[in-house]
């Protein structure tokens, strides 16, 4: 009896160390593999002017710093498909494509990432128009493109849920622009996890960047309150 008893235990720990390197041996080799961008969130061509007023030496020839200084995104923070002029955008298994309006305009894109840990992922777009990129708000810089027109960046992604928006810029005298991709890369044995939905928890960064209230103000009937952030 004892001497089965032996055996199998030793059977036993014999397959829980195989099993161990077969994982170890598995997880030393994985790469990560590149996520396409299928479905973004966008909205139709925003017309970009020149103010009524300005300088004789811009003489309307100063789209780019006009673009660039837009914000990343017109209105919410986190746009959601069929409300506030946006809608939804599909590959089609092609790429996006974005119709040439008749003046020159903004459009705006965007789309979410989760990520299940902190890491760096590589975001990269063949886009032919000029384009900024921003990561919850913050503008990032898209390196020039390489030999195969692909312009890539390094992000670096806490975990959870993040926006990545994007403008692009179509001239008056700009060539129709292409189907084109977007793709992620997330760090080796990193998740990430891209969709057009922006529900997403409250996060510590959430609560201390929210407004605070620094004044309350009753009107004399008690009907209105006016709030000082």
């Amino acid at each position: 009896m004892s001497s089965h008893l032996q055996i199998s235990g030793t059977a036993l720990i014999k397959s829980i160390l195989a099993l161990v390197l077969v994982a170890f041996l598995g997880g030393s080799s994985a790469s990560a593999a590149i996520i396409n961008v299928e479905n973004i969130l966008a909205t139709e061509p925003v017309s970009l002017q020149l103010p009524a007023f300005h300088d004789d030496d811009l003489g309307g020839s100063d789209m780019d710093k006009l673009f660039k200084a837009l914000p990343p995104l017109p209105g919410t923070d986190w746009p959601q498909a069929g409300k506030n002029g946006w809608k939804q955008l599909s590959t089609g298994g092609e790429g996006f494509n974005l119709d040439k309006p008749s003046e020159t305009a903004v459009r705006f894109l965007a789309f979410y990432v989760e990520s299940d840990r902190f890491q760096k992922a590589t975001f990269s777009t063949n886009c032919t128009l000029p384009m900024t990129l921003s990561v919850d708000g913050e503008s990032v810089t898209l390196g020039e493109k390489n030999d195969d027109g692909m312009r890539t960046i390094e992000l670096t992604l806490p975990i959870g849920k993040h926006q990545l928006a994007m403008k692009t810029l179509f001239k008056a005298d700009s060539e129709e622009a292409g189907p084109f991709q977007i793709s992620l890369e997330p760090q080796e044995d990193a998740v990430l996890k891209t969709t057009t939905d922006p529900t997403h928890a409250v996060t510590i960064q959430t609560i201390l960047e929210a407004p605070r209230v620094g004044q309350v103000s009753i009107s004399p009937d008690g009907r209105f309150t006016v709030l000082r952030l």
